[in-house]
Parts: C-alpha cells; structure tokens; sequence
C-alpha cells in the first residue's frame, strides 16, 4: 500500500534523522498516489509485481544451471574425444579416413589415403578405392578372376608347381588370394611383386575381398612381414 509520508513543518530534522526518514514508496517506483479506498487494489499489484520477479528470479535460476550442464556435457565430451584419439591404432578406427576400414591389427591398420599411390589410381569424388571401377571389375568380378589365374599361371615356370596351382579348388580363399595380387599389381604399375617387396594393403581393400570372398570359419592370415 503507498501512502503520503507526511512531515509536520514545526519538527526539524537532523541530518541522522533525515537519512532514517521512510522511503516515499509510490515516488520511488513511480507509482500514483491512492486513497485509503484503493489500498487493496494496490496491494494486489504490488503481491503480482513480487510473484513477477520471484518467477523471473527462478527462471534465470534455472537457464543459468542447464547452461552449466551443457558446458559440463561439452567438457565430457571432449574428454572421450581426446581419449579416443590417444588409444592404440588397433583399439580405434580415428585413423581410417575413407570411412570403409575396420578395426585390425596396428601394423595392417593403413587407410587407401594413407599411399599416395592408391591416390593417385581414385577419382576425387569417390572416398574410397574400392568405390573405384577398376576395383569392382578386376576383383569384384569371379570371372575377370579366373582369367587373371590363367595369366598368373602362365608365368610359373615349373611344369609341376603350374600343373598343382591349376589343379587348385577354385575356392574363397584363391580368389582372395588373386584379388590381393591383382589390387598390387594395379598399384605398382608391373613392378614385380614376391618375398623381398611385400607391403601392407590397405585395410579397406582387405574387408571388402573378406566381404566377398569370406572364410566360413573367420579365418585369416593378414599380413606377413618378411623374415629376416
């Protein structure tokens, strides 16, 4: 309720009394003067004005702490991220970069934009080498696969080691086998392959001939360095 604070003019005020004196309360939020009967309206307003900033008050509580609790799960977040970069090539995939590799051993871990000369054979727009035509054509195809197997025997000159890898069940594991060979030989424009040249598929090229040509029972030989 705002009522008039009314000074009688024959009482003087002393500097400590003038600064104790009541607030003129309507003066100081702005609000009109009122008589005794508007007493209770304006007490309603001012109970409305209270609830008003209690609500704003809790409201800015509240926004305030989910802020926090977006931040803390920000943090968090990046505390994962960084952990996950810090494990060990054969706990994580942050290396693959063409999104077709899969978890492997660390030495087999290498993505197709890991050699400049698998980049060099990809089209800008593709992402990965086995997206490549040559790649479905040359290895994706059984057919093309056998042909390459009379050309590869062609060029063993041992009678009976030519007559025994011809006599092979053309099975997964052979056309695994000639899909590793032929990936190489694209790669390494001819250059001759064997013991003292081996290198490290990528591991996108590997899953997807494992996709195609699989193992019944999961199992497979991965790479081999040389020995010394």
């Amino acid at each position: 309720m705002c009522k008039n604070v009314v000074m009688s003019d024959q009482v003087e005020q002393s500097p400590s009394e003038e600064s104790t004196m009541p607030v003129d309360v309507c003066q100081f939020l702005d609000l009109p003067y009122s008589s005794p009967s508007e007493d209770s309206e304006n007490d309603e307003a001012l109970e409305d004005m209270n609830f008003s900033l209690f609500t704003m008050e809790k409201s800015v509580s509240a926004f305030s702490q989910n802020e926090d609790n977006i931040n803390q799960c920000d943090s968090n977040s990046e505390t994962r991220q960084d952990a996950r970069m810090q494990l060990p090539r054969d706990q994580t995939l942050n290396w693959c970069t063409c999104g077709n590799c899969s978890l492997c051993p660390k030495v087999e871990s290498v993505c197709c934009h890991d050699r400049p000369e698998v980049l060099d054979l990809m089209s800008t727009n593709v992402g990965c080498v086995t997206n490549e035509n040559f790649f479905q054509a040359q290895l994706m195809c059984e057919e093309g696969l056998a042909y390459n197997r009379l050309i590869y025997a062609s060029h063993i000159k041992d009678d009976s080691a030519r007559k025994k890898y011809l006599d092979r069940t053309f099975d997964n594991c052979l056309k695994r086998h000639l899909c590793y060979r032929n990936f190489l030989v694209i790669v390494n424009k001819g250059n001759p392959l064997g013991r003292n040249n081996r290198v490290v598929i990528p591991r996108c090229v590997v899953s997807r001939i494992r996709e195609q040509y699989p193992d019944p029972s999961g199992n497979y030989v991965g790479f081999m360095a040389i020995e010394d």
